[in-house]
């Protein structure tokens, strides 16, 4: 049995990018789909390349930024199956809240969200990110779940282990295929455990330690300061961090909007980059920049730029990635790749293999379900 089977799950913006991602990961766990976009050209094909893996999936034209269309969709929903589960949020001007059914997942909300979503689906409850939602910018910046809360010593947090562990009595089922609730979050409070006691941990979140001329450069702002805890964490070992910035969904007034931010942006890679090489960390750390997709060449008429699936640019340095390189290319006029075109899958299995794994392999689901790790496993030659 698929872990979803029976649900019934709607995503919002589930027609391309991470929306169309979601749907196609919650239709492979077993959920039926229904997909809310007012794209709805890519929410068809979308849908068919779900209905070809053998998924059962709706189409729905909306508008969600109106409650009626809303509405609309979550009756549409439960007219066609009797239920509603699921409701994932990728549009970010939806006015969801207070309903108890409904995952209401912001664009700042949004990558932890998606990690969340594949953690629970394929990855396993220990592979679930450690988030840190606060601003290390600001001067009181903490994190909580590093360190005791104050007024509680180490002796007293122990005893209070100690007893947590005299009368939890409740039965753990070791097969994995049942995905027993209670291993997970077995699996949530020792690597919690791990984390507060941890000293190691609490050096590298401490980015106070760093001198005023290092955050400095970094740039004093959320991104330059998140940036630099990211290097922090490399350097403490850590194999995998996200450095989240949104926003740069920019439908209105794009050119005042970049002229703004792009300075900044620039500031901070390049020091992260240079810091990163410094310290000789830059060759075995890959560092890949990319948002979901393009957009669109023309200009619309509020001076912003749509969605556009057709070409898009990612970045990439150290792994020992070649530098100085442009691979590909569009037409003369940004609408189309047209040399040396590669797809999502030559990306991520580029990724893959620089990370020492087999993008070819077949893995399997907790619940025993073979699945590829890439459609196309090969990777792009010109970055290894």
């Amino acid at each position: 049995m698929n872990a979803l089977e029976n649900h019934v799950a709607i995503v919002t913006g589930g027609a391309m990018g991470i929306g169309g991602a979601t749907s196609r990961s919650l239709a492979d766990s077993g959920a039926k789909v229904l997909i809310a976009d007012i794209a709805i050209e890519s929410a068809e094909t979308n849908a068919r390349a779900i209905r070809e893996r053998g998924g059962t999936v709706l189409v729905v034209e909306a508008d969600v930024s109106k409650a009626l269309s809303i509405k609309n969709m979550i009756d549409h929903a439960i007219e066609e199956w009797g239920r509603l589960d699921i409701l994932v949020n990728n549009a970010y001007n939806a006015p969801f809240g207070g309903n108890q059914n409904v995952v209401d997942t912001t664009e700042e909300q949004w990558d932890a969200g998606m990690a969340l979503l594949v953690k629970a689906i394929f990855l396993g409850a220990k592979y679930a990110p450690f988030v840190v939602p606060d601003d290390p910018n600001s001067s009181n910046f903490r994190i909580r779940d590093v360190a005791l809360p104050k007024g509680l010593t180490s002796g007293r947090f122990q005893n209070r282990t100690d007893l947590r562990k005299l009368v939890d009595k409740m039965k753990r089922i070791d097969d994995k295929a049942a995905g027993d609730p209670v291993k997970n979050l077995d699996t949530y409070y020792n690597q919690g455990y791990d984390l507060i006691t941890s000293k190691e941990a609490q050096k590298a979140f401490d980015i106070s330690a760093e001198s005023d001329a290092v955050r400095n450069s970094y740039g004093r702002n959320s991104f330059g300061q998140r940036a630099l805890l990211s290097r922090r964490l490399i350097e403490a070992g850590v194999p995998f961090v996200t450095l989240y910035e949104g926003g740069w969904d920019h439908h209105v007034d794009i050119y005042p909007k970049l002229n703004t931010r792009l300075p900044n942006w620039d500031i901070t890679v390049s020091t992260l980059m240079r810091d990163l090489e410094t310290r000789g960390l830059l060759e075995k750390t890959l560092v890949v920049m990319l948002g979901e997709f393009g957009r669109t060449p023309k200009v619309n008429k509020r001076g912003g730029r749509d969605h556009w699936s057709n070409a898009m640019s990612v970045m990439m340095a150290g792994g020992g990635t070649p530098g100085g390189q442009i691979i590909g290319a569009t037409d003369r006029k940004g609408y189309s790749a047209v040399d040396r075109v590669c797809s999502p899958e030559n990306f991520v299995s580029t990724i893959y293999r620089k990370l020492g794994i087999d993008p070819d392999k077949m893995y399997y689901t907790p619940q025993g379900r073979p699945t590829h790790l890439v459609s196309d496993p090969k990777p792009i030659t010109e970055l290894m």
